[in-house]
């Protein structure tokens, strides 16, 4: 039984109230402690993230009342995920912060703690007016919840810049940290400069999930409202293709290209992982929080905005006026998809759902009879015969009215057709001969050409990123690059690749050459600690702290 736990304080998370209960406790065995409140004697203390509450309330005396729920929602940052995992994702956590030995769904951490959008355990943020308010009030001061959220850099109630306090390296990982231990000298921090109103936005954004306790925001919500307004600004057509280039192009505009990388949640719009894409593409995949908010606020004007939009009411105006588009029109059939500004195949699969796609063909002068459908068959069969490498994309594209209305009437005569000319393609004898077809010495030189000059693109990126196989490989458009097997043709390309690609040691070194220039041009000195999360070491980096210290002299030289 837990007989001299302090209060918990308004707003205080749960590490926080640990800590000082540590304090408290005086000259305790910190592994004796450990398995009085949460049954394990040697525990890795997470200040995102409790664990074992379901044991450790069961140690509190009944007076306190207070629940693993209790603490969930008013002491930790998992509501603040509620909106943007999965269902299943989510009970994961809780369960993993109730049980005692129940695994956590270590994916959803990571998401919460990805690589920029981040801080490290050992860097505590603090507002310096609210520490001193609490000094004042309860004689002690604690962590307050939102302020250690992830890319929350200001204090909304004060309007001030939140400072980081960096705890010395000896401190072991595996301890509890006072703030209360440290005597903080506030007057080193910098803290008169204006802050933009990005930041105070976005901070705005994060108190209102909290203040509205999640009850509006769900996944399936955000993925409804989000299309329904990406149709409404023209960056969506119907169910159709989302225009990335422009919407990465007018996002990046929005928020300007330095505030979206001091944060990590800079959109690359050059590769398959750009966060955007795969918000759009693939909406139940759990997104970086933050995020999800720069994306509502860029698309809705902010979370108050989004929890009042009646996404009902507009997708039903905009279905509206896609009937009445098509049921009012009297013109050429050619441009009437230029006027619902949607392709063929959408055009179709809206008619479908709306229950008016004989009126959509008519207005497009399709016949659908059964003559019709047999010369759009021949049609399709012709075109095959004139091109013995068609694919299925190949007659969709180039013979989209007899393709998709052959599709819709007699979907089973197109499956059959395809599946026996895949048979044929696949023949071995005519992949040999294709093969043989192929100059691969002419390819081996091709290839080293490009890769070196792929490589050398690579290393000029800013941010930098790695210089992999896989990298150059979409670079170069060559997948082959990928399968070693697939190398066996091109020796040269081969020796190439490998001496071109970075292991992860020299990686690490050239993003610390990296960052500590831009920290010197940003601050005009480089700490440790915040060089550390920056280059992003997760644990032990003992191996580079000679090589940081020796960087780090020798800009600092060269810049005098």
């Amino acid at each position: 039984m837990i007989d001299i736990l302090p209060p918990i304080y308004p707003e205080e998370i749960f590490y926080s109230w640990i800590a000082r209960y540590y304090t408290y406790s005086g000259g305790v065995r910190r592994v004796d402690l450990l398995k009085q409140l949460f049954n394990k004697g040697r525990i890795k203390p997470d200040l995102f993230f409790p664990f074992s509450l379901n044991y450790f309330c069961k140690q509190l005396e009944l007076s306190e009342r207070i629940t693993p729920d209790y603490i969930i929602e008013n002491h930790t940052l998992v509501p603040y995920l509620r909106p943007f995992v999965n269902h299943n994702c989510y009970e994961s956590v809780i369960k993993g912060v109730e049980e005692d030995n129940y695994p956590q769904d270590k994916k959803v951490k990571v998401h919460l703690l990805n690589q920029y959008v981040r801080q490290s355990l050992q860097v505590f943020k603090i507002c310096p007016k609210c520490y001193k308010e609490d000094k004042d009030k309860y004689k002690e001061a604690y962590l307050h919840r939102k302020h250690q959220i992830p890319g929350n850099e200001i204090c909304l109630r004060h309007k001030i810049r939140l400072i980081e306090l960096d705890i010395p390296c000896n401190e072991t990982r595996e301890e509890f940290i006072d703030i209360n231990k440290y005597n903080i000298d506030f007057s080193k921090y910098d803290n008169d400069i204006n802050i933009s109103k990005k930041y105070v936005d976005l901070s705005t954004d994060i108190e209102l999930l909290f203040d509205y306790k999640n009850s509006e925001l769900n996944l399936d919500e955000i993925k409804k409202k989000n299309d329904i307004m990406l149709i409404n600004k023209g960056y969506k057509v119907g169910q159709g293709r989302v225009n990335q280039e422009k919407l990465i192009g007018d996002f990046i505009n929005y928020y300007g290209r330095d505030f979206l990388r001091k944060l990590g949640c800079y959109p690359d719009n050059g590769t398959d992982g750009c966060w955007i894409r795969l918000l759009t593409r693939r909406p139940n995949r759990n997104i970086h929080p933050i995020k999800c908010l720069l994306f509502i606020r860029f698309l809705f004007g902010g979370v108050d905005k989004f929890i009042t939009f009646d996404n009902k009411g507009l997708e039903k105006q905009i279905d509206v006026k896609f009937k009445q588009t098509i049921i009012n029109w009297d013109h050429c059939g050619e441009h009437l998809l230029n006027e619902l500004k949607c392709s063929f195949n959408t055009a179709i699969k809206n008619s479908i759902r709306l229950g008016i796609l004989e009126e959509l063909l008519e207005k497009l002068n399709i016949e659908t009879n059964e003559a019709a459908i047999e010369k759009y068959k021949n049609n399709i069969l012709q075109y095959l015969e004139e091109n013995e490498n068609a694919k299925r994309g190949d007659v969709s594209n180039n013979l989209k009215k007899e393709y998709h209305v052959v599709d819709l009437k007699d979907k089973k005569w197109l499956d059959d057709l395809f599946v026996v000319r895949s048979r044929t393609n696949t023949n071995s004898k005519d992949r040999k001969r294709k093969e043989l077809q192929v100059d691969w010495n002419q390819r081996d030189l091709e290839m080293c050409r490009k890769i070196l000059e792929a490589a050398n693109r690579i290393l000029l990126e800013d941010p930098p990123k790695r210089v992999t196989a896989l990298y150059i490989s979409q670079k170069v458009h060559y997948s082959t690059l990928r399968n070693k097997k697939g190398l066996d043709m091109l020796p040269n390309t081969r020796k190439v690749l490998y001496n071109s690609i970075e292991t992860r040691e020299k990686f690490k070194m050239r993003k610390i050459r990296y960052e500590v220039k831009r920290l010197i041009s940003e601050k005009g000195i480089v700490k440790i600690s915040e060089l550390r999360d920056r280059v992003g070491f997760h644990g032990d980096y003992s191996e580079y702290r000679a090589y940081m210290i020796d960087v780090i002299s020798k800009e600092l030289h060269n810049g005098n």
